[in-house]
């Protein structure tokens, strides 16, 4: 019988440690989510600032600055891509843990 009571508390024990892994491996990954997720909206905010300024300075700019400011553009939408599918997979192994 004691030998029965000892064999529960370190089944116990063991179940706590794995339960307390689990929920400090969801809090570390929900803080990279959030993480991702606010690059991901800085990004959307950027790629929506240099359209804005792409479209407003058309005909006021001179030809090198248009060049810059389109080159502007395509870095913030590769950013933005980027930044989207490392959301996409924070998401995704949120949900698996």
């Amino acid at each position: 019988m004691e030998e029965f009571r000892e064999k529960q508390k370190l089944y116990g024990k063991k179940r706590e440690l794995r339960t307390e892994a689990i929920i400090k491996s969801r809090h570390l990954q929900y803080k990279k989510t959030m993480e991702a997720k606010r690059l991901y909206e800085q990004c959307c905010r950027d790629k929506d600032e240099a359209e804005q300024a792409v479209h407003h300075n058309t005909n006021v700019v001179t030809q090198k600055q248009q060049e810059k400011l389109l080159l502007k553009l395509a870095q913030t939408k590769s950013s933005l891509e980027d930044s989207g599918r490392c959301y996409q997979q924070s998401l995704t192994t949120l949900e698996k843990i």
